[in-house]
């Protein structure tokens, strides 16, 4: 099982125990007949398409989404319409169920989980922008599920240059994009050169992660410690130059990502492409 979950000991035990009754309940009370996995996870698929796609360690999964307390009461479907989207990773999202999901279906396949606490909301009480209570802690839930895409990385940034209608300028064997926005017309950059940059850095789903615009951001080419794809992209530029340049995590933070420095989570995940947004200021 690739995304499989361990219970908790203790209190935590206890929890679990109790979830396991309101879902047992649940499912008499609706006459489901899931699968249980040793973790608590309730599984009962609704559809098969045995010709699709399945997700791959590393893909983009878009997940329509519906997601309830056992009292009936939806909790959150803003989904169910705009696809959330995930990398298929163990560190993908907290709310583990939708990764264990995911793992059963085919493109266009759908399922219904009851998930225990852990592998949902978790212990903490969910509430929205005004404070109110929307699910308390330690709560199982019902998701309404269907596995609407899988793109791997190539087909990720192929899609973001269609939907951003960009057309690259050049590219290299290794999957790097490089756009050319503005023409430099001052010295190339090359190793050994003094380099002052203005940059921004986004996921290719759209959220920024860094950024230097002030024009004081300064490496030496080819003793810098960057991610290959920045160094690169930075090899086919000139002073004066303004780019954006977009390539797979194998020129970035690859299969490890860039782990949260304060130990939750990540703060690139793996698998992830980047984008990035380059001026250069200058070359010396």
């Amino acid at each position: 099982m690739l995304f499989g979950c361990s219970p908790m000991e203790s209190e935590d035990e206890k929890r679990l125990a109790e979830n396991d009754k309101l879902i047992q309940s649940y499912i008499t009370a609706n006459s489901l007949s899931p699968t249980k996995q040793p973790n608590g996870l309730y599984y009962q698929q609704k559809n098969s398409i045995p010709g699709n796609r399945k997700p791959e360690l590393g893909d983009q999964i878009a997940l329509n989404l519906v997601i309830r307390n056992l009292s009936g009461t939806i909790i959150n479907d803003y989904y169910q319409v705009t696809p959330f989207k995930l990398v298929y990773h163990p560190g993908g999202t907290s709310f583990t169920a939708l990764l264990e999901g995911a793992q059963y279906l085919r493109e266009g396949e759908s399922i219904l989980l009851l998930a225990p606490y852990f592998m949902a909301y978790g212990s903490g009480d969910l509430k929205d922008s005004t404070g109110r209570l929307l699910l308390p802690g330690y709560s199982p839930v019902r998701v309404d599920m269907t596995l609407a895409k899988v793109r791997n990385e190539e087909e990720q940034i192929k899609q973001y240059l269609v939907d951003n209608r960009l057309t690259p300028t050049d590219s290299t064997t290794d999957g790097l994009r490089y756009i050319r926005t503005k023409a430099g017309t001052g010295a190339a950059i090359t190793n050994g050169k003094y380099v002052k940059l203005k940059y921004t850095g986004r996921l290719i789903t759209g959220g920024k992660f860094d950024e230097s615009t002030d024009g004081s951001y300064s490496l030496t080419m080819g003793v810098a410690n960057v991610i290959s794809g920045f160094s690169k992209g930075l090899l086919m530029m000139k002073e004066g130059e303004k780019a954006t340049i977009i390539f797979p995590s194998a020129l970035g933070y690859g299969t490890q990502g860039y782990p949260n420095p304060n130990g939750n989570g990540y703060y690139i995940m793996p698998y992830s492409p980047l984008v990035f947004d380059i001026e250069v200021v200058s070359v010396n």
